[in-house]
């Protein structure tokens, strides 16, 4: 596993990645280096997110480089991503590395692009101009596109074959979330406020909190059985059954608003980060969220992740 870092004082002449180990080595708290890789004449270098893969343009240029960050060697040239110089390019990566997903402001589609070849997979006539953002989903399935015009739509993420899609609606930050209940996101209307949504059926869970509600903060937890928001003031966090949508818990601080919050790996703890710099460690108490709920039947998802016949 290793970490890409970027550096350089004139991106034009010199844009240097550095590829570090992500752990020390043994005996010492010391980090290698282990490949340094000059991106020349280039002025944007991005990664693919476990740092395989590096896609790099000039301002000058409407093509960009697909790099393998192992050697610096170079996979392939992307042609014609953007309609002129002054047109910003846009690029997100599947959480894999191994599909890469480019637009821009002036020209029209969002491609999709293997990253093995360079090869162009698909494009998504998507969007007129409008496009806000692209993302895919945790497990790189799914791809999302948001815009004024159409609202959120689903793609495939390998294929780019149309989903089901929600028109009239905006989303949050913290929008895809795979795991073993399926695909989850939030999608954020005028009319009906937050909504928690099964991305695999198009079908709409439940309405977290009022309406007139606005979210500042989301997260799912590894598992995905459980979802962290918090208010736009971010004074209140919230944890949510992310199967049924229903209300587990409230932390409120009126007096030292979150920053952040965040489960851990294991789902055991929520951390939280405030205003004045206090971080703090919170049970997930999952027992005492059974306590307070009127018994139920499970559902064939909660069956299947607990293993209950």
């Amino acid at each position: 596993m290793v970490e890409a870092t970027e550096r350089g004082a004139d991106p034009v002449k010199s844009r240097v990645v550095s590829i570090w180990n992500s752990s020390p080595v043994s005996g010492s708290d010391q980090f290698v280096e282990t490949q340094r890789i000059d991106f020349a004449g280039m002025d944007f270098v991005r990664r693919s997110p476990e740092s395989r893969i590096a896609l790099a343009w000039s301002q000058r240029s409407l093509d960009a480089e697909l790099r393998n960050l192992g050697d610096g060697s170079r996979i392939a040239t992307l042609s014609a991503l953007r309609r002129d110089e002054h047109d910003p390019l846009s690029v997100a990566f599947s959480p894999q590395g191994d599909v890469v997903a480019t637009w821009s402001l002036y020209q029209p589609g969002t491609k999709l692009w293997d990253t093995a070849s360079g090869r162009s997979i698909h494009v998504i006539d998507d969007d007129d101009g409008s496009l806000d953002r692209v993302e895919f989903s945790s497990d790189g399935s799914l791809l999302v596109t948001t815009s004024g015009s159409h609202g959120i739509r689903l793609w495939e993420g390998k294929t780019g074959n149309s989903r089901p899609s929600w028109n009239s609606v905006q989303p949050t930050t913290g929008l895809i979330l795979s795991g073993p209940l399926g695909h989850r996101f939030l999608v954020e209307s005028p009319e009906e406020g937050i909504l928690l949504i099964n991305g695999d059926s198009g079908q709409r869970i439940q309405r977290l909190g009022n309406v007139d509600e606005r979210i500042g903060l989301v997260q799912f937890s590894t598992t995905g059985e459980f979802l962290l928001t918090a208010t736009s003031s971010r004074e209140e966090l919230v944890i949510w059954n992310a199967v049924t949508g229903d209300r587990l818990a409230t932390v409120r601080q009126t007096d030292r608003p979150f920053v952040r919050a965040e489960f851990t790996h294991d789902g055991q703890w929520i951390v939280t980060c405030e205003q004045d710099g206090t971080t703090r460690v919170w049970p997930m108490d999952v027992a005492g969220f059974a306590k307070r709920h009127v018994p139920r039947d499970l559902y064939s998802a909660e069956r299947e992740l607990f293993g209950i016949k």
